[in-house]
């Protein structure tokens, strides 16, 4: 085996692996904060809440062609099969352990990153934008606690996704060159 192989396989290893633990904690604290934000939606009172859901489904679906449910699924999607590639990159520790279904499975991760960065980036848009239209709900609905817990809500799940889509491109191009190592 060539040496200089083997080192190229261990540093495009090692970058996918970093790449994807980051990419599975940004989805993890994405989540964690999607989930406060919904038990914060569920104590408003139910006719602030109907508007709000209403209001924040519309605005995703508009701006990113999708809804919360799709992208919901679209994430939990993206963790099981980053989740997958790891754990071969966890198991091999050379190219020679690596066998055809492996590398196959290695390829078709990196191309489900790629294909789903586009549409991430296009949310991450909108949650960017975000901010300013929760300032303009009426302080009736949305008081001065309640908002800022919502920003900030908003800015945690926005950092996090921005975060797993700022090392999607390391994570892509690592597991590309480990499936094409050998």
């Amino acid at each position: 085996m060539d040496d200089g192989v083997s080192v190229e396989f261990a540093a495009a290893r090692q970058e996918a692996l970093g790449a994807a633990s980051a990419v599975l904690e940004g989805f993890a604290r994405l989540n964690a904060a999607k989930g406060e934000a919904e038990v914060a939606f569920a104590a408003l009172p139910r006719f602030v809440r109907g508007f709000a859901e209403s209001a924040v489904s519309a605005e995703i679906l508009r701006q990113t062609g999708q809804g919360l449910p799709a992208w919901a699924a679209t994430i939990e999607g993206l963790t099981g099969e980053v989740t997958a590639a790891r754990a071969i990159l966890e198991r091999v520790g050379d190219e020679a352990a690596l066998d055809a279904a492996d590398r196959e499975r290695l390829r078709r991760v990196a191309g489900e990153v790629e294909r789903q960065r586009a549409g991430l980036g296009r949310l991450l848009r909108c949650m960017e934008d975000a901010p300013p239209k929760v300032e303009r709900v009426p302080r009736q609905f949305l008081h001065g606690e309640r908002r800022r817990l919502a920003l900030d809500n908003l800015r945690a799940q926005t950092q996090a996704l921005q975060d797993a889509l700022g090392v999607m491109p390391s994570l892509e191009g690592g597991l590309s060159r480990v499936a094409e190592a050998g």
